[in-house]
């Protein structure tokens, strides 16, 4: 607002993940996040979003390990694509918007919306009832430490696995909430 540091669109950013940074290292993950996420923010063509979007995906991962996540499975081959990459959909199958990241040879962070139509479940449904929004993510191959996170549910927990995503593979996963398991 006073115009104290000089050519704004470019070094506030560097400023902010450097805040980031400093924030992570003295143990304050959620301030780290905030400064990471304004840096993106309007940001995402300066030279270093692809390092703060990595940074970001790593703090977000090591969060929801903390926290004991549980344990997400890896999603289902379920087709082919071009050499030099891999593809996964996710269906997002509950009424909740959903944040999903990965961290890995490309760090990705995306928002999948609700489901209108859906509803949670009491136990876990025979099959993915395909009525959500689908996202398509195309990743480098490698491997990922992957977090999907509810938007929305303050009571939701954020569920986090490793998975294997291999060059020329198409996966798929299905995600929908259960009320009650503990």
């Amino acid at each position: 607002q006073n115009n104290v540091i000089p050519n704004l669109d470019a070094n506030l950013p560097t400023l902010l993940y450097g805040c980031g940074l400093l924030a992570q290292q003295q143990g304050k993950p959620l301030l780290a996040e905030h400064y990471y996420e304004i840096a993106l923010s309007n940001n995402s063509a300066h030279p270093l979003a692809p390092q703060i979007k990595a940074s970001l995906a790593s703090l977000i991962v090591a969060q929801a390990e903390a926290a004991n996540a549980p344990i997400l499975p890896p999603p289902t081959p379920s087709g082919t694509v071009s050499s030099g990459s891999t593809v996964v959909i996710i269906q997002n199958d509950s009424p909740d918007a959903l944040r999903i990241t990965f961290s890995g040879p490309q760090a990705l962070i995306e928002d999948l919306p609700a489901c209108a139509e859906c509803v949670d479940f009491t136990s876990e449904p025979p099959a993915c009832p395909e009525k959500g929004p689908i996202g398509t993510y195309t990743l480098a191959p490698g491997d990922y430490d992957v977090v999907v996170e509810s938007k929305d549910g303050e009571n939701v927990r954020p569920f986090s696995g490793s998975w294997q995503l291999e060059d020329g593979i198409e996966f798929y996963s299905c995600f929908f909430i259960i009320t009650g398991v503990q």
